[in-house]
């Protein structure tokens, strides 16, 4: 099989784009500051093999800041064993599309102490089998009859103060998706919602499902990139009314290119 060592000691910003290998042999990043992986799987595996990045992930669980792309979440997800605890992580980035379920979220979340700020690159989700486990996924998850599952711990004991939402109410075609059947038998697509007309409703609703269980979240910003500024206004005052419930002092926010609106209870809204 392929192996690969990195010894690195004195660096302090790594971009990898690669697929995985079978073995690292060694992983030294002592001093790594930044890290952005863009990991895909290999040609030759399947969608059932589970993977070995341990090592990898090991070395460069000092990092400050971390990027991770849909297809990296996608790789992690099928990690054969538990991720390292990244207790220096303050801020989080990941990519996400309509192809890619969120079951890594939450392990990743516990892993992250410190995690001060968790930005989100599009905030699309993607229904599957394990949206029902009670930390499964991100997602407010109701079932057949209605019933709000438990408080999903990876929020409630999340130290994140701050949510950023780039891409906000972007949409995929269905041409985008490249890689529909892409994912391992515990992420089973049962139905990917992302059509043009619900897309905005859906991520605030996830929006409302962060300050309604993240208790130390102060601020969220979305950035809606729309040059209809009534379609702006429209999202504002749906997040005005959302209730503050873990996180009672949270401003959410809503940036434009030609609008920045702020929220700072369910009933006021200041234009900055």
């Amino acid at each position: 099989g392929v192996s690969l060592s990195f010894d690195t000691p004195n660096l302090v910003y790594l971009e990898y784009s690669d697929a995985i290998v079978d073995r690292y042999k060694q992983v030294s990043f002592d001093s790594l500051v930044e890290a952005n992986l863009r990991l895909r799987k290999a040609p030759n595996q399947t969608e059932t093999d589970k993977t070995n990045v341990t090592k990898l992930l090991t070395g460069i669980r000092n990092v400050r800041i971390l990027y991770l792309t849909d297809d990296s979440l996608k790789v992690l997800s099928c990690c054969r064993e538990r991720l390292p605890v990244f207790n220096n992580l303050i801020e989080l980035t990941i990519k996400t599309t309509p192809y890619v379920g969120w079951k890594l979220l939450p392990p990743l979340l516990k892993s992250c102490p410190s995690l001060e700020t968790l930005v989100f690159e599009g905030l699309h989700h993607k229904d599957s089998n394990r949206c029902g486990d009670k930390d499964g996924c991100l997602c407010q998850y109701d079932n057949n009859w209605g019933v709000k599952m438990d408080v999903r711990t990876c929020l409630s004991s999340s130290p994140v103060k701050v949510v950023k939402i780039l891409k906000f109410g972007e949409t995929f075609d269905g041409d985008d998706d490249d890689d529909d059947d892409d994912d391992d038998d515990d992420d089973e697509d049962v139905g990917s919602c992302d059509d043009v007309a619900d897309v905005v409703e859906e991520q605030i609703e996830h929006v409302k499902h962060f300050i309604e269980k993240m208790p130390d979240l102060e601020q969220v910003i979305l950035y809606y990139d729309t040059p209809n500024d009534q379609d702006v206004m429209k999202v504002f005052k749906k997040l005005q009314m959302l209730p503050r419930v873990a996180s009672a002092n949270c401003n959410v926010q809503i940036k434009s290119k030609n609008l920045s609106l702020t929220s700072t209870s369910t009933k006021r809204g200041t234009l900055l």
